[in-house]
């Protein structure tokens, strides 16, 4: 990058960072490092497409629809999590009412992930979790969605045989016995 153009991401930033900020802060409310972060975020695309950034006036609009890209993404992702965690909440008042044994199951699945190679665990969170499609996760992961696909298949044949058929290494329910549909 040129000086003139760390002198343009320079004055960009000194004159549209607080306007940004309260931009963010308003739509996400009182979360002032959410803000920040999602500030910081609008100028790192800034900084990495600073030659693509119009002259001023322009300039302002755009960095102004960077930030609501950015807010939109933000605000998905923490609708996702939500959803996510209501549904892990659920799942668990209904499956199990001992906190312990809530975490215990929760840390057998973690460590079941964990086991995954790497591109089939990469491929499930950010399907499942995130909730990517196979198209949008193979080009973050730099594949086809066909290839997606296939390490989806193979993550979850390979947490069903750690899950569901290896009922031994489950923490302990006394009298409690699993199924391959996974339920008791």
């Amino acid at each position: 990058m040129t000086t003139d153009a760390h002198e343009r991401f320079s004055v960009l930033y000194e004159r549209l960072a607080d306007p940004v900020y309260w931009f963010c802060r308003r739509r996400l409310g009182t979360d002032a490092g959410l803000a920040e972060d999602v500030v910081s975020d609008v100028f790192t695309v800034i900084w990495r497409r600073i030659d693509g950034v119009p002259e001023p006036p322009d300039d302002r609009v755009f960095v102004f629809a960077v930030a609501y890209r950015q807010l939109r993404n933000q605000q998905r992702s923490l609708w996702r999590r939500s959803r996510l965690q209501s549904r892990l909440d659920v799942e668990a008042r209904r499956s199990v009412a001992d906190p312990a044994t809530v975490q215990a199951a929760a840390e057998w699945v973690r460590r079941a992930v964990a086991k995954l190679p790497t591109g089939e665990r990469e491929a499930l969170l950010l399907v499942v979790v995130e909730g990517f499609g196979q198209e949008e996760a193979g080009r973050l992961l730099g594949c086809s969605s066909n290839a997606i696909a296939l390490r989806l298949h193979r993550a979850r044949s390979r947490l069903r045989v750690e899950l569901v058929d290896d009922t031994t290494s489950h923490p302990s329910d006394e009298g409690c016995e699993y199924t391959s549909q996974g339920g008791r």
